[in-house]
């Protein structure tokens, strides 16, 4: 399968296969793009920050040492207005904008449910939902003593 990131730019680069934590992924070492096959980014999202970082600065080393590689931009706005094909179905992906509430835009084949997430939008998302857990205790306080009230 070719990058179809690096592909929009006229660019032919093989995705090699990696295995992060048990999940096969195919890793793009020029643009640093990731092509989840199905369910496989709702596995990659369970897994800890921590790895996610690691497993980042394995990738970034890699591309480092492909001396033959040309970095693609990874301006978010360049990246969002272009249309990419699935590296699997060769058919257009839709672009999402994950979980409504984030700045993060995924591109996904209606076809396949493969997932392409850009350089570090996987680590994006993670922080995303870290964040999102978070519970504010003044406002979860606020919340529970309106509740005793409506409760009297």
């Amino acid at each position: 399968m070719f990058c179809p990131r690096c592909l929009t730019n006229s660019k032919e680069v093989l995705l090699q296969n990696m295995v992060l934590e048990g999940i096969e992924l195919d890793i793009c070492n020029s643009c640093g793009g990731i092509w989840f096959d199905k369910q496989e980014l709702a596995s990659a999202i369970s897994l800890d920050k921590q790895t996610v970082e690691s497993f980042y600065n394995k990738l970034n080393a890699l591309k480092v040492q492909d001396e033959t590689s040309e970095t693609v931009s990874n301006d978010q706005n360049f990246a969002n207005d272009l249309i990419l094909k699935c590296p699997k179905c060769n058919i257009e992906m839709s672009k999402y904008k994950y979980m409504y509430t984030s700045n993060i835009y995924i591109d996904s084949c209606d076809r396949c449910e493969g997932i392409w997430l850009d350089n570090n939008e996987l680590l994006n998302i993670i922080n995303y939902l870290e964040e999102a857990s978070k519970v504010d205790p003044e406002k979860e306080a606020a919340v529970l003593a309106k509740v005793q009230q409506i409760k009297k």
